[in-house]
């Protein structure tokens, strides 16, 4: 990342995918542990919520980071505005 010859801001752009990504996998490594305390609840349908949370995000998460690359030059002068 460091020697690729590319602006700053498409760097900033191409961590915060990245980032993105990672923060997509661990919520469904979280939502995967809460399947195990789900066989052992008592209260099946409070459990449930929990899962079906992290459902919906891993759902949303991936429609972000599906959208995120048709919005780059909206997202690029967003954050020119703000930090660059």
């Amino acid at each position: 990342m460091y020697k690729m010859h590319i602006p700053l801001r498409e760097k900033v752009v191409l961590c915060l995918l990245m980032a993105l990504g990672l923060f997509a996998s661990s919520v469904v490594i979280i939502r995967t542990t809460t399947f195990r305390r789900y066989k052992r609840a008592g209260d099946k349908l409070w459990f449930m919520s929990d899962i079906t949370i992290w459902n919906l995000l891993e759902g949303e998460l991936g429609i972000l980071a599906a959208c995120i690359p048709y919005l780059k030059s909206t997202f690029e002068r967003g954050l020119k505005k703000l930090v660059f």
